[in-house]
């Protein structure tokens, strides 16, 4: 590179060049011939390479084509996992390899949620048999998360077996300390048909330590009183939850049932009607018109 400025010591202005040997025909036909552009050996941004630490990309071309660029790699994306797939570590592996497994969590997830959107979609229409088989598909993490084991309980309630109904909302809230109040009313009203007034008792007692602006918290309550053929008490604790949540359609309808037992069916009436105003699907209230 000396030698093409034009110094002085360079060899190349020293010693004359050698004069040239004359061209054949085979040569100059392949001379005519374009010869193929050599493949760049990395393909970067114009300004920074890609997890670099300051080396921009003339600085990277003048690397040898045959060793790796370990500064122009990508930096590895960070995989994300849903909560029902194990978390693996990707330690040295490629990019590729990484991406696979990302593609893979994605579909998993993706298939995670069309069976929750499947089980949800049965609950609706009472398909009780049909959403228990679809939360049957989840993996065990997910089967036993609050809200699949609210929505178990609640097939099971709907199926009239209230036994497991209790078992699996028991389990429920030992587990995740009455999550979101999720299906405590039917695990009361469950717990009222068996007559276990001694565990309803105790699920009173326990959910009075939680939240008390929940509707559900005071069914439970109100079902206690219930039980104990405290009509007045129980109506005036369903009442309660009619004022923390006016849409909590089951009050309404608890109300109704108690107004029944005491022969007020006027009273009665008037509740189960305001239950169908808030959701014409509410069968409980129509069992009580009927």
């Amino acid at each position: 590179r000396r030698g093409l400025r034009g110094d002085s010591s360079s060899p190349l202005q020293q010693a004359p060049p050698p004069a040239p040997a004359p061209v054949t025909a085979a040569e100059a036909a392949r001379a005519d011939t374009p010869s193929p552009r050599p493949p760049l050996a990395v393909r970067s941004s114009p300004t920074r390479c890609a997890g670099s630490k300051g080396t921009n990309i003339a600085t990277a071309l003048w690397q040898s084509p045959r060793q790796p660029l370990t500064s122009m790699q990508s930096p590895r994306q960070p995989q994300v996992v849903c909560s029902s797939m194990p978390v693996t570590a990707t330690g040295d592996k490629p990019a590729a390899t990484v991406a696979e497994n990302t593609e893979d969590v994605m579909v998993s997830l993706a298939e995670l949620l069309r069976i929750l959107g499947w089980a949800l979609h049965s609950m609706h229409r009472y398909a009780c048999d049909e959403t228990l088989a679809a939360l049957r598909l989840l993996p065990a993490r997910e089967r036993n998360s609050a809200w699949v084991l609210a929505l178990q309980g609640r097939c099971h309630f709907e199926l009239a077996d209230y036994n497991r109904a209790t078992q699996v909302y028991a389990r429920c809230c030992d587990a995740h300390r009455f999550h979101k109040a999720g299906g405590l009313e039917y695990y009361s009203t469950a717990l009222w048909h068996l007559r276990e007034a001694t565990s309803l008792g105790v699920l009173a007692r326990r959910v009075l330590d939680g939240d008390r602006l929940k509707p559900q918290v005071w069914c439970v309550i109100g079902n206690c009183f219930s039980l104990q053929r405290e009509h007045e008490q129980a109506i005036r604790f369903f009442r309660r939850a009619i004022q923390v949540d006016p849409s909590f359609v089951y009050a309404y309808t608890l109300i109704g049932h108690e107004y029944a037992t005491l022969d007020k069916y006027d009273k009665a009436l008037e509740m189960y009607e305001r239950a169908l105003n808030i959701d014409r699907r509410h069968y409980n209230a129509w069992w009580g018109l009927g």
